[in-house]
């Protein structure tokens, strides 16, 4: 939030924004997108949102882009990289494969990531992956820990 707050007038939209939690702090500069959430700003999924491709400063994929098999990652990686400006960042939030206990979970598929698939990934899209570390789970809130944090800049000269 405070790297958010401090890049200042930017236009960021939040893939899978849940309960658009950083529209409540930083306001019209975030567009919240998620298909199962009626608090985002559109209910849709990252594959049929057609607004404003490429001229997103800043992307947000904080636990979106953890479900499916290989393939359907692959695609969405990539549209999340399309969806950001040439010099522009996008703030990854990924699960290696975890599986929790909630209610509901168990049907759900979850992309094994590591740090060599987030590499691998930012190389073939043509970003450089500017920091990459681990979320380790504190004894309050277990079940949202041991999540790779990963920041990318996507090439090419940021435009403004």
């Amino acid at each position: 939030l405070d790297k958010l707050d401090a890049m200042g007038d930017i236009k960021i939209l939040d893939v899978g924004c849940g309960t658009n939690e950083f529209k409540k702090h930083l306001g019209d500069r975030v567009f919240g997108i998620d298909p199962y959430n009626s608090a985002a700003d559109a209910q849709v999924d990252i594959m049929d949102f057609k607004k404003n491709i490429g001229k997103w400063d800043v992307v947000l994929a904080l636990g979106s882009v953890n479900f499916g098999d290989p393939r359907t990652i692959q695609q969405q990686v990539a549209r999340v990289v399309s969806m950001v400006k040439p010099g522009g960042t996008i703030y990854w939030r990924c699960n290696p494969g975890i599986t929790h206990s909630n209610t509901g979970a168990q049907w759900i598929d979850f992309y094994p990531w590591s740090e060599d698939k987030l590499r691998e990934f930012a190389d073939v899209l043509k970003c450089t992956v500017v920091e990459m570390a681990w979320d380790h789970a504190d004894d309050a809130e277990p079940r949202w820990g041991n999540r790779i944090y990963s920041e990318w800049r996507k090439a090419g000269l940021r435009t403004r």
